[in-house]
C-alpha cells in the first residue's frame, strides 16, 4: 500500500495556505471560496495603479487616491470637496 503525499496549497487570490484533506485538487479556496484559487489573475498581476493627489477645497485636506474623482473628501466627508465655498 502506498501513501499519498499531501502538499501545502496556496490560493493565488487571497494568499491563504492550507493542507487539503485528500490528495484531489480542491474545487475552491477554503477562505475566499474562489473556484479560481489556483489560477493567477489576468492583467491584474502586473497592473500598476495610478494615484492622484487631491486637495479638498472645503477643509484643505490633501490625500492620494486611485480614483480620479472620489465622491467625498477623505477627511471632512464633504461631497463638495472639489467646489469652492461661496462667501455670503
Amino acid at each position: 500500500m502506498t501513501e499519498a503525499v499531501i502538499t501545502e496549497l496556496t490560493c493565488l487570490r487571497c494568499g491563504r495556505k492550507w493542507f487539503p484533506r485528500n490528495p484531489d485538487t480542491p474545487k475552491h479556496c477554503p477562505k475566499c471560496n474562489s473556484p479560481y484559487w489556483n489560477k493567477p489573475r489576468g492583467n491584474d498581476v502586473n497592473k500598476v495603479e495610478k494615484k492622484y493627489r487631491l486637495v479638498c477645497l472645503r477643509c484643505g485636506h490633501t490625500w492620494e487616491s486611485v480614483n480620479k474623482h472620489p465622491t467625498r473628501c477623505a477627511k471632512c466627508k464633504s461631497p463638495y470637496w472639489d467646489k469652492i465655498k461661496k462667501e455670503e
